[in-house]
């Protein structure tokens, strides 16, 4: 015999499956269904440079901490923007330097993605990409530019895919005191 089930109880069946799906790992990789299921991305700057860097806050739907972020300061910022980056950022280092933006996105398929690009001039090309990469839980990355060392690291999830970026003075500073574009440290 066939019951009707109500309006109101069939809101709660499909999250209802959706949430087993995920638990029993049908639904393919944890950081995939993490995305699918809207989980947003954080990134924590922390500044451990001489230098006070000002910071655009560009697609985010919080943050915490000072702007400008001094040395020894931080800031934190979340995004969650389906269908593209979920937060953009751009790092202030100074007159006559280009600012360092960063992208994050807990992109649909693969690893959480951060990206940091500095673009020197008008051209779609003239860019000059000092990391940009889906990173696993705990995996760390290091560049630099002449200005300041880079180095991010993928945090355990929370209710965020959560990266922390710390800045140092870069230990190769450029003789001219501008950035020369993003090496491999």
């Amino acid at each position: 015999m066939l019951r009707h089930h109500s309006r109101s109880s069939r809101t709660w069946v499909a999250p209802a499956i959706g949430l087993a799906l995920l638990l029993s790992g049908c639904t393919g990789s944890v950081e995939r269904s993490a995305a699918i299921l809207g989980i947003g991305s954080k990134v924590c700057i922390e500044n451990r440079s001489s230098r006070t860097i000002p910071v655009t806050l560009k697609t985010v739907d919080t943050h915490t901490g000072s702007n400008p972020i001094p040395p020894q300061g931080g800031l934190c910022a979340e995004g969650t923007f389906s269908g593209g980056l979920d937060l953009v950022a751009g790092l202030d280092l100074g007159p006559g330097n280009l600012p360092v933006w960063i992208n994050v996105t807990n992109q649909s398929v693969g690893y959480p993605r951060l990206a940091l690009i500095q673009k020197w001039g008008s051209g779609s090309g003239d860019l000059s990409n000092c990391m940009s990469q889906g990173f696993a839980a705990m995996e760390t990355v290091t560049t630099n530019d002449g200005i300041l060392e880079y180095t991010a690291v993928r945090l355990p999830d929370s209710e965020w895919k959560e990266f922390r970026l710390t800045l140092r003075d870069d230990p190769n500073p450029s003789p001219t005191g501008k950035s020369r574009g993003c090496v491999s440290a």
